[in-house]
């Protein structure tokens, strides 16, 4: 009886020197990539910017020359602060439509970016 209480004491403090490691929320993550990610408002061509999930969409009044830059140094940096895989999507604004997903992305080779640990792995903006 002593030897399997004293056993089961030592297994116990065994199983309670491990330190449960809880990934940081999605809500963390989203709040990491909104800070990241503010400067973008700042650039002349950027009417807004909308996050969902892991996509994020640019929203241009009109189309800047750089927008590969743009758009790949957005997914880069947002991929570090996010801590997984994101894509970033250059798409004409349109006031009317709440939608991002649903806002015109542009049509010659459709700007997008995908990043993935800080580097941008695909960038598909026309220049």
């Amino acid at each position: 009886m002593k030897k399997t209480l004293l056993l089961s004491v030592i297994l116990l403090l065994f199983m309670g020197s491990f330190v449960v490691v809880v990934p940081e929320s999605k809500a963390g993550d989203q709040a990491a990539l909104k800070d990241r990610l503010a400067y973008l408002i700042d650039i002349p061509e950027v009417a807004s910017v909308k996050f969902v999930g892991n996509q994020v969409y640019i929203g241009f009044n009109k189309r800047p020359l750089d927008i590969g830059i743009i758009v790949g140094a957005a997914a880069a940096n947002g991929s570090s602060a996010y801590g997984s895989r994101i894509s970033v999507w250059g798409c004409v604004y349109d006031k009317n439509e709440p939608n991002p997903e649903n806002w015109g992305v542009y049509k010659r080779g459709k700007c997008y970016a995908i990043a993935r640990d800080g580097k941008t792995r695909v960038n598909r903006c026309n220049q």
